[in-house]
């Protein structure tokens, strides 16, 4: 089987994105969108694996397998930025006929048992399995083609296409349901999928000794790395803290401090913090008379 991973066809709309971080290496629940793909992924990782990305995406993607994955062995086409899910598989049109193939959408996080869909389309007599969301009937992102199947490539604008273009092709398709479906393009997707990251155990087993040794205090699940230092803070829950941070006399909960970040006398909820970033509030020494007022900015 092929595994091809499409990280172009498709849009995002995260702030923190940039052309040296992708969207999918932003960090998620401890590592990144990217590595939590390849976890899900991780009984069929021995097969051949494609990454469809764009050039800029290969500079980045590269470096971060080698120190994250050293033994996946990843080839890579590349794409222009703009073109369809359609074109972006075009590209890999010399690898879709030999293999069985599995197609995964690179901004979704899927679990389900990824060995059992040969299995699924045996039983029902199809030549394809469409893996649906837990919740509703649209797609997770995955789909597995038999071996000599024909994909309609001119036809796919969107990967949510395929299954509708797949059928007018006459290919019959099984369905399975995904045990979780994590779709991170926008960014409440992404917050989402850390909340539901952090909760599945994706955290910091070790946050709650380690806010007892450096008196913090702590409402889990976080994930704060080994490297940040984290003093006379209220964290949690749902935050995630990356390597070489500093938050000192903060509250912080349901955000993202990316590394280096540097927080300080700040109150943040909901919030981005870019690596290498830094934000000072402001420590307030207050003597209010009574039935006085006070806005504080």
């Amino acid at each position: 089987m092929k595994i091809i991973i499409l990280f172009v066809g498709f849009e995002t709309a995260i702030e923190t994105e940039s052309p040296t971080r992708p969207h999918a290496l932003l960090n998620l629940a401890g590592s990144t969108i990217l590595g939590h793909i390849l976890r899900q992924l991780a009984d069929v990782l021995d097969n051949e694996i494609i990454m469809v990305v764009t050039a800029a995406q290969q500079s980045a993607f590269a470096p971060w397998l080698a120190q994250h994955f050293p033994n996946l062995t990843v080839q890579f086409v590349v794409q222009k930025a703009s073109v369809s899910c359609g074109h972006a598989l075009q590209g890999c049109a010399e690898r879709l006929h030999a293999d069985d193939l599995l197609l995964v959408a690179g901004y979704s996080i899927v679990e389900t048992d990824f060995t059992q869909l040969p299995v699924i389309a045996l039983d029902n007599n199809a030549t394809a399995v469409w893996v649906t969301d837990n919740q509703n009937e649209k797609t997770a992102g995955i789909c597995w083609l038999q071996k000599g199947s024909t994909l309609p490539t001119q036809a796919i604008q969107q990967f949510d296409e395929l299954l509708a273009a797949l059928q007018a092709d006459g290919v019959t398709v099984a369905t399975t349901t995904a045990s979780f479906n994590l779709d991170t393009r926008t960014t409440a997707g992404y917050f989402y999928a850390n909340r539901r990251l952090l909760g599945l155990g994706y955290g910091s087993p070790d946050a709650i000794e380690r806010s007892y040794a450096d008196d913090f205090t702590l409402f889990p699940p976080v994930f704060i790395h080994a490297t940040a230092v984290v003093e006379s803070a209220v964290i949690g829950p749902f935050v995630n803290i990356e390597a070489g941070a500093t938050v000192r006399n903060s509250i912080i909960k349901n955000s993202f401090i990316d590394a280096n970040a540097q927080i300080e006398a700040a109150i943040l909820t909901d919030s981005m913090i870019g690596e290498d970033a830094q934000v000072n509030g402001r420590v307030h020494t207050i003597v209010l008379q009574d039935k006085d007022s006070i806005n504080l900015d």
